[in-house]
């Protein structure tokens, strides 16, 4: 499908030279692993865009994710690293690397709020 994003502030190109080898250890971690597993050990979950910031959600139209009620975080054991994308079927497809933890703060949803599973 090709939805990576090379350009703007969480694009792949940014991904530190000096990362790779470790953020490869981490990737193969997951390999394997369904998604209702990740889901279970909190390394992935759904993100409604109305919850990440705006900056990121001005970015979706530009790379044909315009339409989209939700991406998926996927977090890394190292820091705050952290993989955005969309989950289609079985397939997590990337789109950002947020190293720094910038595309949304962690703000929680109200609990009376579905979210779109």
């Amino acid at each position: 499908m090709g939805l990576v994003d090379w350009g703007g502030n969480w694009g792949w190109a940014k991904l530190d030279d000096g990362h790779v080898a470790n953020l490869h250890r981490q990737m193969k971690n997951c390999e394997g692993e369904t998604l209702a597993e990740l889901k279970h050990r909190k390394r992935a979950k759904p993100i409604p865009i109305t919850q990440i910031c705006r900056e990121a959600q001005g970015r979706l139209p530009t790379i044909g994710l315009g339409d989209r009620s939700e991406l998926w975080e996927l977090r890394f054991g190292y820091g705050k690293w952290r993989a955005w994308g969309i989950v289609e079927g079985s397939t997590f497809n990337l789109v950002w690397w947020d190293p720094e933890h910038t595309v949304c703060k962690g703000a929680e949803m109200p609990k009376n709020a579905r979210r779109i599973r």
